[in-house]
């Protein structure tokens, strides 16, 4: 037997990395957030407040110069499905955001996913030794988890035993300028392939409604110099 995706337990389920990876849908934007940054910054510098018109032009002119406080005017809400907790202790480092994950508390234990990286997929399918050890504490794990909830023990409990790649969904709003931030440190390929994948998925959906915001948006390397100690050598 070998690890494919298949379920190995009742309830209790792991998934490969490649086959079930997040989604990302944008479900909300301020409208016309090109625009309406722009405006924005015309107003700094206008005896009246400035119309929509010829936008784009003051917006470059804004970001060429740095100032990207007028990016705070405009915000993004994503949907994030099947991420793990791993990915999300790392997107709360990011304060300038708002979040509301899905509760362990409140929903059911039952029927939870986990997600394995390919890498271990690889060694579990080419070494029999590290499967068996892998299928054994996973079928422990599920038992016993069955039997807390025969039990009756609260879920919010249940949950301290869960591994670290259970999935979760999340919503999460971020005004324009800490999308930046986010995506000059999470498009990089020095950053976790989980929540870089997810990143380049967000940032692939908002240049679609403003694209002269993000233009120039992604790791130091696109637009400059890389800043990592030790470089990945890709830019």
């Amino acid at each position: 037997m070998k690890c494919t995706g298949a379920i190995l337990a009742s309830w209790l389920k792991f998934s490969r990395s490649d086959n079930m990876e997040a989604t990302v849908s944008l479900i909300s934007y301020t409208p016309q957030p090109d625009a309406l940054c722009s405006v924005a910054s015309k107003n700094c510098v206008s005896k009246e407040v400035p119309g929509f018109d010829m936008y784009a032009n003051s917006l470059n002119t804004a970001l060429e110069s740095g100032h990207y406080s007028i990016l705070e005017h405009a915000t993004f809400t994503f949907s994030i499905e099947n991420m793990t907790r791993v990915t999300l202790a790392q997107f709360t480092r990011h304060r300038m955001a708002s979040y509301a994950v899905k509760s362990q508390r409140y929903t059911s234990a039952k029927g939870v996913d986990y997600i394995l990286p390919g890498r271990i997929i690889e060694l579990l399918n080419s070494n029999d030794e590290s499967f068996n050890k892998f299928d054994q504490y996973h079928t422990s794990l599920k038992v016993f988890l069955d039997n807390l909830i025969d039990n009756k023990i609260p879920n919010e409990d249940i949950r301290y035993l869960f591994p670290e790649g259970t999935t979760t969904n999340m919503i999460v709003t971020m005004n324009g300028r800490e999308l930046l931030h986010f995506f000059e440190l999470r498009c990089c390929n020095k950053a976790q392939w989980e929540i870089r994948n997810i990143a380049k998925m967000m940032l692939k959906l908002v240049k679609e409604v403003a694209p002269i915001m993000f233009a120039k948006a992604g790791p130091p390397c696109v637009s400059g110099k890389c800043r990592e100690k030790n470089p990945c050598g890709k830019a």
